[in-house]
């Protein structure tokens, strides 16, 4: 039987990194020792799913020694000792501790493999264990190797939590937080979407105080992953898989898009097409573009032959089309476009973007209707932002506009550049005066106490032909905006138009004889 360790001489006891030179000088009795084994693992429960250390940090490591008993079958030897000892000293060290414990410092970046050997047992299998040291900041690798903007290119290594900046070329690349998978601790990964003007090279990372350059370069093609889509338009299904996963209200987002070049004195035209099989539900867009181009939602008629045409409805930047007819509406212009629709008119609508100059954008699908200040929603007539809307509406007995009587109600425009459509009837007979006033009312609550700037409009609609614009008020201001006049019998639209893009609230006044005092009725 071998001697308890206790009995062991002293000098064999622990070893050091010498120790498979010590072993070779003592005299163990070796029964039975091929069958005793040893087992490696963390102290730390936290630090047992990350083998990877940082230079200058240390991790403690339990061995335990065990014997076979029969296959699948083992029982541990109490009180046994072990020697630890490294095979890459430059890498990392290891120091012995108490009851089995060993110490690893981190010392240079690499692979160490720490052993813990069983002291007595001569032809013990020892216990391995591979250690990766690293610095704060280590991209292993970078895959796809080829990109279009638009695209994602997924980094792996360590301190990928910590990256606060990613470079490609001349482009700054934007983190997706949501694909961040892997061992916060260890080896993690996570993708970063590629704008313009990122350009072919190798991705440059910062982080934990840190610089990294990967090893090869990332190809990147100038153009977006929906090219072409300037003469047909790149179809997306809304009804797929959400693009991030924690929010699946968002049923698409990419905010790398690109604007290719474009030849001089021309435009060009990005076109999509997004469907879904519940058009019922609330959906909200929003565009991020630049002061240079046209963006506007549209129903599935659009054709482009040099210009977008449709026989039937657009939503945004200032030009309105209603049943094929354009409306034109002086208003400020911005980045970004938000259309919230409490649903769609079909099963598909377009969102086309006329441009003359490249450039990036980003665009966002919420299955939700927002609002960019909580205080401001959306009043009881939406959904109104196209005179489709507007006439379902004129069917509600509730939501109807009866011009021989008095109409009093505050409402809304509830996202910047937000617009209005109100359908009403003057019966048949004799031509009526009828009286339209708008005025901007105060809101508790609001972002800002600055009352929103808003315009009227009154267009027919002849039984035969296109929309017409029979009467205006743009006056500057929150003042009243008014317009009495002299209809015949007739359908007609109101139109609340949003000229500085300030949601606000308003009170409408429809009245036979007079609307020269608006009161707000809450």
């Amino acid at each position: 039987m071998p001697l308890p360790p206790s009995d062991l001489p002293t000098r064999c006891r622990t070893l050091s990194a010498g120790a498979l030179l010590v072993l070779a000088t003592c005299s163990f009795p070796t029964d039975e020792s091929a069958d005793v084994f040893v087992t490696v693992a963390p102290v730390s429960a936290s630090a047992a799913s990350s083998l990877v250390l940082l230079r200058g940090e240390q991790l403690e490591l339990a061995a335990r020694v065990w014997r076979r008993l029969g296959p699948g079958d083992s029982v541990e030897v109490p009180n046994a000792d072990v020697a630890w000892l490294t095979e890459e000293p430059s890498l990392a060290t290891v120091a012995p501790g108490a009851d089995r414990t060993g110490k690893v410092t981190g010392l240079n970046a690499g692979v160490a493999v720490i052993r813990a050997l069983a002291a007595g047992f001569q032809q013990a299998e020892s216990g391995a264990l591979a250690i990766r040291v690293a610095d704060p900041l280590e991209i292993d690798s970078v895959r796809p190797a080829t990109v279009r903007y638009g695209g994602r290119v997924t980094l792996y290594g360590v301190g990928i939590r910590e990256v606060f900046f990613a470079g490609l070329g001349a482009g700054t690349l934007i983190p997706d937080s949501s694909s961040l998978a892997g061992d916060p601790r260890g080896v993690s990964q996570m993708a970063f979407w590629v704008p313009p003007p990122a350009a072919t090279a190798r991705i440059l990372v910062a982080g934990s105080g840190q610089l990294a350059i990967v090893t090869d370069p990332t190809v990147v093609l100038p153009l977006d992953l929906y090219e072409p889509n300037d003469t047909a338009p790149a179809r997306i299904d809304l009804d797929g898989a959400p693009p991030l996963p924690a929010v699946p209200a968002v049923r698409f987002f990419n905010p790398a898009l690109a604007r290719e070049a474009v030849v001089r004195d021309s435009f060009a035209t990005d076109w999509y097409r997004f469907s879904t099989t519940t058009p019922q539900g609330p959906h909200t867009f929003r565009i991020a573009r630049s002061v240079d181009s046209v963006t506007f939602l549209a129903d599935s008629a659009v054709r482009l032959a040099g210009a977008p045409v449709t026989t039937g409805w657009t939503i945004g930047s200032g030009r309105y089309f209603c049943k094929g007819t354009p409306f034109q509406v002086p208003e400020v212009r911005s980045d970004s476009l938000i259309v919230a629709l409490k649903s769609l008119p079909k099963s598909s609508v377009d969102l086309v973007t006329l441009f003359t100059r490249e450039g990036r954008y980003g665009i966002t699908v919420v299955r939700a209707y927002q609002v960019t200040d909580p205080a401001i929603a959306a009043d009881r007539f939406e959904e109104n932002d196209t005179c489709d809307f507007a006439d379902q509406n004129a069917l509600s007995p509730t939501l109807r506009i009866d011009p021989t009587t008095l109409f009093l109600d505050t409402l809304s425009t509830d996202n910047p550049h937000d617009v209005d459509w109100y359908a009403f009837t003057v019966p048949a007979g004799p031509a009526r005066t009828v009286s339209i006033g708008i005025q901007s009312v105060t809101t508790p609550g609001a972002q800002s106490s600055v009352l929103g700037d808003l315009d009227l409009y009154l267009l027919s609609l002849p039984d035969i032909g296109p929309v017409q614009v029979r009467a205006v008020s743009q006056r500057r201001g929150p003042l009243p905006e008014i317009i009495t006049t002299s209809l015949p019998a007739g359908k007609y639209y109101i139109v609340v138009t949003d000229p500085i893009g300030k949601p606000t609230r308003y009170a409408m006044c429809v009245s036979p004889t007079s609307c020269g005092v608006i009161a707000p009725t809450r």
